[in-house]
């Protein structure tokens, strides 16, 4: 007996260390749909209606096609190409992390087991909007060794609503439409990626002065992993926006540790003070809403702890933001309540 007790615990033990090299996955709503398209109404109601009911646990696009009717006026050549790698000949369509779902029938059961599926790849970037230019900086971190010539990495910039696009099917507000794709439609070679060893790099993209973009300050991107060939999408990721930001971490100030991490009921941040500066601390959810704010005012020199509250907030990814004096930094949370 005491021999299969040991045996239980090391099997115990092996399962939970393996547990840990995966993180949370953000599955990716890919929609083909049109304003001349008549389901595309009713089946963009769906769509928004599963989302809407699980907050921060998705990332999302919708490429306007240029059929069935005359057409519509946001079809972009790079949703054209997005079209092909799926094989997508008809309108509405919904693939869910490179695999095909009906529009209309997906539902909450479907978008749980996508949720819960295990990812080996950790996803995240910030982008700066100044003017008409969208400058987006991508870090991919490996829970595992990735190779594979076909292995992409791919960026949407997305207009959150618009209205401009309205057309014959009754739909007069559209979300997360497609607007560009960096730094081209068939995405950047992932390469290999090494276990532990993450990997930066940064696009951008200037919109000319003719463009469907109605509104730059509504713009979010996507980021996203995958492999061309089998259409499996490794994890995907909402970039957090930083425009008007300095991550200069030449100071004496920052962030020491942010633990736990994750986060259940609270999270701590440990960081340096100098000069007695002005501290705020704010934490954003994956859409780059505010969510929670502190307020420390001015702090004296040295380390200081603060807490953070997170016993409101739904599972998911966050951006903590603090700020010291005129110096931001960010740090990504995952909260699992």
């Amino acid at each position: 007996m005491k021999k299969i007790v040991i045996l239980i615990t090391v099997l115990f033990l092996f399962t939970l260390t393996n547990a840990q090299k995966s993180t949370q996955r953000l599955p990716l709503h890919e929609v083909f749909t049109s304003s001349t398209c008549g389901p595309c109404y009713s089946g963009n109601i769906n769509i928004k209606s599963i989302l809407d009911a699980n907050p921060n646990k998705f990332t999302l696009i919708k490429y306007q096609m240029n059929w069935p009717g005359v057409g519509d006026p946001y079809y972009t050549t790079e949703g054209g190409y997005r079209r092909g790698l799926y094989g997508v000949n008809s309108v509405p369509s919904l693939f869910v992390d490179g695999h095909n779902y009906g529009v209309g029938s997906y539902n909450q059961t479907q978008f749980n087991n996508n949720y819960n599926k295990p990812v080996y790849l950790e996803v995240s970037a910030t982008h700066s909007i100044i003017g008409k230019t969208v400058e987006v900086i991508v870090t991919l971190n490996p829970l595992q060794d990735f190779s594979g010539t076909n292995n992409k990495v791919f960026i949407a910039i997305v207009e959150n609503k618009t209205t401009g696009n309205k057309m014959s099917n009754g739909e007069t507000e559209f979300y997360s439409v497609m607007k560009k794709m960096l730094p081209k439609a068939i995405g950047r070679p992932l390469g290999n990626l090494t276990n532990g060893t993450p990997v930066s790099f940064t696009e951008s993209y200037t919109f000319p002065s003719v463009n469907t973009v109605e509104e730059f300050y509504d713009l979010s991107v996507v980021v996203w992993a995958q492999n061309t060939t089998t259409k499996e999408v490794y994890q995907a990721a909402w970039s957090f926006k930083t425009a008007g930001i300095n991550n200069n971490n030449n100071s004496n100030n920052g962030i020491i540790s942010l633990f736990p991490n994750p986060v259940s009921s609270s999270a701590f941040v440990k960081y340096v003070v100098n000069n007695n500066q002005n501290v705020e601390i704010n934490v954003y959810n994956v859409l780059g809403e505010k969510v929670y704010s502190d307020k420390k005012g001015v702090l004296q020199n040295g380390i200081h702890t603060s807490e953070i509250n997170c016993e409101n907030l739904e599972n998911g990814f966050y951006i903590l933001k603090l700020a010291i004096g005129n110096t931001v930094f960010l740090e990504k949370m995952n909260v699992l309540n």
